[in-house]
């Protein structure tokens, strides 16, 4: 049996109705890039939607530290800290058992040094959904637009958090906005 993404803790308010969007509409070799995994609800949602959509060669990368970081809120700290630490085991085991850890490549590490593994113009999407405080959502979109592609999208959660609003109006002006969900096309 499969585990279905909607069986993974996280958050996915109108990230499933975006994702499905760029599952539909992505070229056949694009390459995708979540920041901000924790458990892999959304990300695996992504992948397993790729794979209805017959798109078994999208790329599709996780990017994520895996453990306590000053941003997180304190049940999140008291979870890692239950698990030893790290929550990438439990991503890494949520992978294989929705069978998408062939499609989902995993980079551990700070989210915004995580995008020096591309070279701009390199990336279809990127979805920020890390560190929600005003800097590092800022430095979020700083260091990945550069990597996008022409007419990439770069896009993000929790446009309701004042923080993330703030670093989206002044660094993305006109931006759109559907529920949660931000996002500005590479001109």
């Amino acid at each position: 049996m499969t585990l279905s993404w909607r069986d993974i803790a996280g958050w996915s308010a109108d990230i499933e109705t975006f994702y499905d969007h760029i599952a539909r509409t992505c070229e056949p070799e694009a390459t995708l890039v979540e920041v901000g995994v924790w458990c892999g609800r959304s990300v695996i949602g992504l992948a397993q939607m790729l794979k209805d959509y017959r798109k078994p060669f999208v790329t599709v990368y996780a990017v994520d530290a895996f453990k306590n970081t000053e941003g997180l809120t304190e049940d999140m700290r008291t979870f890692i800290a239950s698990q030893g630490g790290s929550i990438r085991p439990i991503f890494e085991q949520n992978c294989r058992l929705a069978h998408v850890d062939d499609q989902v490549r995993t980079l551990e590490g700070d989210s915004a040094e995580c995008a020096s593994h591309f070279i701009d113009g390199e990336l279809d999407m990127v979805f920020i959904d890390a560190d929600h405080r005003f800097e590092y959502v800022a430095r979020d979109i700083k260091s990945w637009q550069p990597k996008l592609r022409r007419g990439g999208v770069l896009a993000g959660h929790d446009y309701a958090d004042e923080s993330v609003a703030r670093a989206v109006q002044e660094l993305l002006p006109g931006a759109a906005v559907q529920g949660l969900v931000w996002l500005k096309l590479k001109e």
